[in-house]
């Protein structure tokens, strides 16, 4: 597995101060404490001045990556409401289409059937020149 980089301003931090404060064992601490206190006053402020611009650069990286994650959310967001709409149109689509088929009847064939009045109708049919109403043998 690859180990992973540190941003520069940490690179930064564990150069100047890894040794004085990443420390494994009360020794090492108080061993830091003691070198501390053995700066004068404008070696502390300076480390402290420049542990504060790092510091100040970790929180502009930290907006800057909160920035672009905001920005893929916000796409994937969009995303998901395009997809959620397409789906919710599609079925509404289909019931407003009237399928095609043979099993569907015209409107116009079926204003035909029903336009045929008892007077077209036949009252009794004829088969082979016989009368069908008689039941003819």
């Amino acid at each position: 597995m690859a180990e992973t980089k540190n941003p520069l301003f940490l690179d930064r931090a564990l150069t100047f101060y890894g040794e004085a404060f990443d420390h494994r064992s009360k020794k090492a601490v108080t061993r830091s404490m003691t070198e501390w206190a053995e700066l004068d006053e404008d070696e502390q402020s300076f480390a402290q001045a420049h542990l504060l611009f790092l510091n100040i650069q970790a929180q502009a990286a930290t907006q800057k990556l909160l920035v672009q994650v905001r920005d893929l959310l916000d796409e994937v967001a969009e995303g998901l409401t395009t997809a959620i709409e397409a789906s919710l149109v599609e079925p509404a689509q289909e019931e407003a289409e009237e399928p095609e088929g043979d099993d569907q009847v015209e409107p116009d064939l079926l204003a035909q059937d029903h336009a045929v009045s008892g007077e077209d109708e036949p009252e009794e049919y004829e088969i082979d020149g016989e009368d069908a109403s008689e039941g003819g043998s």
